[in-house]
């Protein structure tokens, strides 16, 4: 079995549906967001643009990248079992033109939401981490449970910035 293998479509539709969903829980608790419609890359070109400008959800304060897990947590940050978490690849998270300002974790047993904020990544790690999926090795960035947030904390830091500058698309990070 060989990486060529691991069904990219199929993994980007779940991604997309899982930002979808973090879409909504942000309409639902009175953030405007936005999600860009699924494309999926077809050349080189097309993954080198998608690496470098794609937007899982676009929010007034900036963007949210939207990562699934399978493993099992909470609401609360100290719900989650593990004393860190994969981010995001090195390469995808350098290579970005724009950095998110959070990421949100999905896990896709209970739905519960945890987010990394993107002010912490001082405090991330690299580690070389293997994909059994992808069947390939990745450096990782890695950050430890303590700069976990929760759903609420964002949602809380979104309306701040919005109210702030309503029209802004501008930069800012999460403060820990």
């Amino acid at each position: 079995m060989t990486s060529s293998s691991f069904n990219y479509r199929a993994a980007f539709q779940l991604g997309h549906d899982y930002a979808r969903y973090v879409a909504d829980c942000l309409v639902d608790a009175g953030v405007k967001a936005e999600l860009p419609p699924l494309e999926f890359a077809e050349t080189e070109a097309d993954r080198q643009r998608f690496t470098e400008h794609e937007k899982d959800v676009i929010t007034a304060a900036g963007v949210l990248e939207i990562k699934s897990s399978s493993r099992v947590f909470g609401p609360k940050p100290f719900d989650y079992p593990h004393p860190s978490l994969i981010v995001d690849t090195l390469h995808g998270y350098v290579n970005k033109a724009r950095k998110p300002v959070a990421y949100c974790i999905v896990s896709q047993a209970t739905n519960a939401i945890l987010v990394v904020p993107v002010s912490t990544q001082q405090f991330w790690r690299v580690e070389d981490i293997y994909d059994k999926q992808r069947l390939l090795t990745a450096e990782m960035l890695i950050a430890d449970k303590q700069h976990l947030r929760s759903f609420s904390e964002l949602v809380a830091w979104l309306k701040s910035k919005t109210a702030l500058h309503p029209a802004s698309m501008v930069k800012p990070s999460i403060t820990t």
